[in-house]
């Protein structure tokens, strides 16, 4: 628990906050009481109900969760998802994290640690049945009481059918506990869940994460989830029969929490040797399945991006083209309207000449005014010659000229958008040395293009205060087209990572 802060409200609700339990990327969670009953309020952040759908979104899944009846779960006492503040109470659970527990006492015996594994998988059984996604799996959201376990913290969760409530380049839970999915950008579903229960349970039983510490950068995590699997040696047979089907990395052949949960009341079979080897078997052809799904998926991705590209390098091409198009028919209509003038100002000088010449001395003299004035509105008019006009059509097309941008980083489904040149877009990583960032351009970028600038922000809104935010700007040349760039850098624990990127520019 931590001291309140300056600026942290005396009163959410009808609760009397008392401290701080604790604070992340999605909210800050406060303790508070109302007479003799205690809650965890969790208050969300501003920035992520900044549009009315996303307060829709989150009052339907507390009306969800309000369904889940199970007695591993912190029970959902009040919420107020549109007030300012946001907020969603729970019982308060008093008790230590099953990563304190560990980190106090040790891995759990296997007897205490089947215990553990019957309520955490029954609480998890129960919030996907009612259709939620919890979305951020991992001990420190799983309190250990005399009861049994109860999990917590469903700030980030989401009803299947939802849209995430995470901004473009956020990462949504710890990276030592997400699933290959999230990594790939696929659908998040509650395999998720199942994938982090595995990795929570070997903890629980090795007191090891097995895909690195949870301080290490997302780029090491993530090629450890994808390529790398988890050492296995400290397990007992009956362990590795509950956790290795939760741990593969195909989604779709990946085990749920209920079937494990019914395994594990079954109790330890013997197995014999051939069904190990068989077991093995299937696990090594699940793998083999996932990755080359994966490199099919990113290949698809690709050639998809590279289509939409190329449709917006034509869609930009013929509207250059039309606009050029318009710019020449209306020089030729301004030419032809001034050559038309000229012969009506040449026929009246010339009908002027003659009435002159029939006329007394006098009467010249308003003919010749008359003249003089043609002839003026002639030299007008031919200082306005065709060129010039058609000069002037061109600038008035060049000053009303727009230009559009996007932005889209490798491995993301949407991209950035924005008027004018110059762009802005970010990154989240851990522990990024700013003197490291470098970016660069990977196809040939116009010499009129500005500069490009990276930077770092420490505990920026876009991806919270867990993470790093690698911001990106530039300006791009006024014409339509493409260029790719990429941007690289080193972390505090000297791992490398890069980032590729690609810019477009419509004029429009």
């Amino acid at each position: 628990m931590e001291r309140l802060r300056s600026g942290d409200p005396e009163q959410i609700g009808p609760w009397q906050i008392v401290n701080r339990l604790g604070s992340g990327g999605m909210g800050i969670v406060y303790m508070g009481t109302n007479g003799t009953h205690a809650a965890a309020i969790k208050v969300v952040r501003e920035f992520l109900l900044e549009d009315p759908a996303s307060r829709t979104r989150l009052e339907r899944e507390v009306d969800t969760l309000l369904r889940v009846k199970s007695e591993f779960v912190a029970e959902i006492v009040g919420s107020d998802v549109n007030g300012t503040p946001a907020w969603i109470a729970t019982n308060y659970v008093d008790g230590p994290s099953l990563k304190l527990l560990i980190e106090k006492e040790g891995p759990l015996s296997e007897e205490r640690w089947i215990e553990f594994a019957r309520g955490f998988l029954s609480a998890l059984s129960s919030v996907h049945t009612v259709g939620v996604v919890h979305r951020d799996i991992k001990p420190s959201n799983i309190l250990i009481t005399k009861s049994g376990p109860k999990l917590i913290d469903f700030g980030i969760s989401f009803v299947n059918d939802a849209t995430s409530l995470t901004g473009t380049g956020m990462v949504a839970g710890t990276p030592a506990w997400l699933a290959p999915e999230q990594f790939l950008g696929r659908e998040i579903t509650t395999s998720v869940d199942n994938f982090a229960a595995g990795s929570t349970l070997m903890y629980a039983a090795t007191g090891k994460t097995p895909w690195g510490a949870d301080d290490s950068s997302v780029g090491a995590v993530m090629h450890t989830i994808l390529v790398e699997e988890p050492d296995i040696s400290a397990l007992s047979e009956f362990q590795i029969e509950i956790i290795t089907p939760l741990l593969i990395k195909d989604a779709q052949s990946r085990k749920t929490a209920s079937q494990m949960l019914k395994r594990l009341n079954e109790g330890p079979k013997k197995l014999s040797l051939g069904s190990k080897k068989e077991s093995k078997q299937q696990d090594t052809t699940a793998q083999n399945s996932f990755l080359d799904k994966a490199r099919k998926q990113d290949l698809e991705d690709k050639k998809a991006k590279q289509e939409a590209q190329k449709k917006a390098e034509e869609a930009a091409r013929l509207a250059s083209a039309k606009a050029e198009a318009e710019s020449a028919k209306k020089a030729e209509r301004e030419k032809a309207r001034q050559a038309k003038e000229s012969e009506k100002l040449a026929k009246k000088k010339e009908k002027a000449e003659k009435d002159s010449s029939k006329g007394s001395k006098k009467k010249l003299l308003l003919p010749a005014a008359a003249a003089a004035l043609l002839i003026g509105a002639i030299g007008f008019m031919t200082l306005q010659s065709p060129s010039d006009s058609g000069n002037q059509s061109s600038g008035d097309a060049q000053a009303v000229q727009k230009y559009t941008w996007s932005a889209l980083i490798a491995g993301e489904s949407e991209a950035k958008t924005g008027d004018g040149t110059t762009f802005e877009i970010f990154v989240c990583d851990q522990y990024v040395l700013a003197s490291s960032l470098k970016i660069e351009s990977i196809s040939p970028r116009p010499s009129d293009a500005g500069a490009l600038r990276a930077k770092v922000l420490k505990g920026d809104a876009r991806c919270g205060e867990d993470f790093d935010t690698i911001l990106l700007t530039g300006t791009e040349a006024e014409q339509s087209g493409s260029v790719n760039y990429f941007v690289s850098g080193k972390t505090s624990s000297n791992f490398e990572f890069r980032y590729d990127f690609s810019v477009t520019v419509i004029a429009g």
